[in-house]
């Protein structure tokens, strides 16, 4: 038997909500799949690390599936489970990583949200250009990622209907339009864009990486109105 082992931080063995734990678990037995048990060998300290125990015949195979999984090119049955994984993890506030025995092969694109930071935070309308890779989920609020021109990741959220639309240009290039939800972590700072509500969006042309890249470039990342001084208006209106 070999072990994969996810790391939670910001938790502990102690504090690690049961609840949440058997969410976990179902959600890493469908994604490291396999026909073979697979046993939860312990729950160590220092951060919550689920290590759990792989047979041999299966192993490659699940480490196959987190890898892809990803980078948004595993199947849906794997990227559903790694989806609602995620989820998950962002809802109880955590990080996470993925090892194989003492090297780590994934970390997971979440951020800790810590309930003793103070955050400045307003609401208004943006747009977002990058490369659709992960769309999934089945509640009725749609978990949606994407890749901007600069390689960092885009948090969204969309309803049923458009995900089912958004699904079948997976991979694609596009441009959201929506709601974006802003915050300043400290007084002075830059403000960050946590999240888009996304209302609407179109597939950018089909490109070659090169040119997609350049084009995204030319049009701008995040779009703000640009009838309003950003600042001014988030600091006058802020929640």
């Amino acid at each position: 038997m070999k072990h994969l082992t996810l790391k939670l931080h910001g938790t502990d063995p102690d504090t690690l909500p049961l609840a949440s734990l058997s969410k976990y678990l179902g959600c890493l037995d469908k994604l490291y799949g396999g026909k073979e048990v697979k046993t939860l060998t312990e729950v160590e300290p220092g951060c919550a690390c689920l290590k759990i125990a792989v047979d041999d015949a299966d192993y490659d195979e699940a480490l196959q599936h987190v890898k892809q999984a990803s980078e948004g090119k595993a199947a849906r049955k794997y990227m559903d489970p790694y989806n609602q994984l995620l989820g998950q993890i962002e809802k109880d506030g955590y990080e996470g990583e993925f090892y194989a025995g003492k090297v780590q092969i994934v970390r997971l694109p979440t951020r800790k949200r810590s309930a003793q930071v103070s955050a400045l935070s307003q609401k208004m309308a943006c747009s977002v250009k990058g490369r659709l890779y992960s769309v999934g989920g089945k509640d009725d609020t749609i978990p949606v990622r994407i890749e901007d021109m600069e390689g960092k990741v885009v948090y969204g959220d969309t309803n049923q209907t458009l995900a089912t639309a958004l699904g079948k240009d997976l991979f694609k290039h596009i441009h959201a339009h929506g709601e974006g939800e802003w915050e300043q972590m400290e007084i002075g700072g830059d403000w960050q864009l946590r999240k888009i509500v996304i209302h609407s969006y179109e597939v950018i042309e089909s490109l070659d990486p090169k040119s997609a890249f350049n084009k995204l470039r030319a049009l701008g990342g995040i779009k703000l109105p640009g009838d309003k001084g950003v600042h001014t208006d988030i600091l006058d209106n802020r929640s």
